[in-house]
């Protein structure tokens, strides 16, 4: 009997020490170790919903078993369903790397949970106000601006920008970035997005500003029209380019009156070249549809002006669809006349012709009966209306000091499949083209431009 009792308590012993060891390797039968049978779902978890391009967060998987208790010491795999967009390490670390949407899993075996992240583009790190620097005399105004982009270098149109002063003794600032200048100094204005910010220097002289150009108080903007922009010489400033033709704008106090002031020459230029000076650009996509467009400005041309060999300056460009309306002077001589070309190949009355102008293949229109007198200023005006595309339908009429110039209404502005509404808006003063010699510098002047619009087409009488 001893001797049973002792095999027994052997045969126990190791009963249980076999026992024990298999609990320690993870034993399935042992209801507290966890395996991928009993997982039933994933929770995959951030701390926000979207990052930020360049952000890096810690995501949290969480296996729950079917009745939702969170179980423990579960390992899981991670995977992104873009790693353009995101990337994620073996631990979990998330990684934002380009604007747009993808998926984070976490996956143990069969089972995998996931969620939606959005990534994206829009803190300001580089901010950069224009002009840079300003001269203005004292009762005057100078409209600064500022590109705003990311890191990545994605421009933020729309981003808010906050304008201080930084003595507001001698220029204040509004909400727009329009500095009025109070008293004489040089002071420092900021603009601020998010936590980034530039400064442009503005210098105030006791110079007092001029009045406004004005040379025709007459207007013929349809009533409907509503304004989508205005620049004159105390809200935008007056401009002078370098010499040489280069896109460069640089700050002249001494020509208030005047938005901008272009040189042209001394310059031979090459054949078939264009002689231009910068742009002013102002996109209308976002107001559209626009079907109507007025124009009214002020120009000058000097007295020593002479016309390149295309006979051809064009001043303004308004697009519609792949096509665009050029407001400009059309040519040679005394006998300069405001015109308006259309560059569409497809129109069968004007392809790509100054309308007015006497030339093979476009249908002759009587030019307009008033010229333009260099040395002096002028008032130009032009209604614009788009047509029905693939039709002779648009309309142009055009104004000098007031006076009727051209009155068409067979354009077409959009040919058949495209956009028939007004898109943009240029000032772009090009010198012709087709090559010539400017010996001595001529200079174009651009006063107060008015531009307004509607999504109406406008007919019958415009008073």
């Amino acid at each position: 009997m001893r001797g049973s009792s002792c095999v027994f308590s052997v045969l126990v012993a190791s009963i249980a020490f076999s026992l024990n060891a298999c609990v320690d390797r993870g034993d399935p039968t042992d209801p507290s170790t966890p395996t991928s049978s009993s997982i039933s779902a994933v929770a995959v978890k951030l701390p926000a919903p979207s990052l930020e391009v360049g952000m890096v967060e810690n995501a949290v998987a969480t296996p729950t078993s079917a009745s939702g208790e969170a179980i423990s010491g579960v390992t899981v795999k991670w995977l992104s369903s873009d790693n353009s967009i995101l990337t994620v390490s073996g631990n979990g670390v998330v990684s934002a790397r380009k604007m747009g949407t993808a998926w984070l899993y976490a996956t143990n075996g069969p089972v995998a949970g996931r969620v939606s992240v959005d990534v994206t583009d829009s803190v300001p790190a580089v901010v950069h106000v224009s002009p840079r620097s300003a001269a203005v005399p004292v009762g005057s105004n100078v409209q600064l601006t500022t590109t705003i982009a990311t890191s990545t270098g994605r421009a933020l149109h729309d981003h808010a920008t906050l304008w201080t002063s930084g003595d507001t003794h001698l220029a204040t600032v509004s909400a727009t970035g329009l500095v009025t200048a109070v008293s004489a100094g040089s002071v420092r204005i900021i603009a601020t997005a998010s936590d980034v910010a530039d400064t442009s220097v503005v210098t105030v002289s006791t110079v007092a500003a001029p009045p406004p150009v004005v040379t025709n108080p007459t207007s013929h903007e349809p009533t409907t029209m509503a304004t989508l922009q205005d620049w004159d010489g105390h809200s935008l400033g007056a401009w002078i380019p370098t010499s040489t033709p280069t896109q460069q704008f640089v700050w002249d106090a001494s020509l208030q009156n005047t938005v901008m002031q272009m040189q042209y020459g001394p310059v031979v230029e090459p054949a078939r070249s264009t002689y231009g000076v910068g742009h002013l650009y102002l996109p209308l996509h976002a107001r559209a549809p626009l079907h109507s467009v007025y124009l009214r400005a002020q120009i000058k041309l000097s007295a020593n002006w002479v016309q390149n060999p295309s006979n051809v300056l064009k001043l303004f460009e308004v697009f519609s669809g792949r096509t665009w309306a050029i407001p400009g002077i059309y040519g040679y001589g005394s006998h300069l006349r405001f015109m308006v070309a259309n560059d569409e190949p497809q129109d069968h009355n004007y392809p790509g012709c100054f309308i007015g102008q006497q030339a093979p293949d476009c249908k002759v229109v009587t030019p307009p009966p008033d010229n333009f007198t260099r040395g002096e200023w002028h008032t130009i005006e032009v209604l614009l209306v788009s047509s029905t595309p693939g039709l002779n339908n648009g309309r142009v009429k055009t104004w000098l000091d007031g006076k009727p110039q051209t009155d068409v209404s067979d354009v077409m502005w959009a040919p058949v499949g495209t956009d028939n509404s007004f898109r943009q808006f240029d000032l772009n003063p090009l010198w012709g083209g087709l090559g010539g010699t400017i010996s001595v510098p001529q200079f174009l002047s651009v006063g107060q431009i008015h531009l307004s619009g509607t999504n109406q087409y406008i007919v019958g009488q415009v008073p």
